[in-house]
């Protein structure tokens, strides 16, 4: 039985599985795929009942006026991805890659 040790943060944990999951650019295609036979649907309360389904309910905090960005999603219904992402990390190693940021800045003013 060999136990894990090192450390993977969830932000890292993140981007292993979303490194895994985007287009390769050599092989051209994703290097994780899902079978669609998975579950992919949700209790009575909300929770998910497979790993398909999580990928719907990770959620990062609301942002709201005054508050810093969020560096983390809200720790909730994410134990499927959260193993996934310690998998791969102790398979792979880490897997941070660039990436081009998509997003525009967004300047907010605040009156004194």
């Amino acid at each position: 039985l060999s136990l894990r040790s090192a450390k993977v943060g969830i932000n890292e944990g993140i981007e292993v599985v979303r490194f895994r999951l985007s287009v390769h650019p050599i092989a051209k295609q994703p290097l994780l795929f899902f079978n669609h036979a998975m579950r992919q649907d949700k209790d009575g309360s909300g929770r998910a009942n497979g790993i398909i389904a999580e990928a719907g309910l990770y959620k990062w905090p609301t942002w709201h006026e005054g508050m810093s960005n969020p560096g983390r999603p809200i720790d909730a219904n994410n134990d499927g991805f959260k193993a996934l992402g310690y998998w791969l990390y102790d398979k792979f190693g880490s897997a941070i890659g660039r990436r081009t940021n998509k997003h525009k800045r967004i300047i907010r003013e605040y009156m004194a």
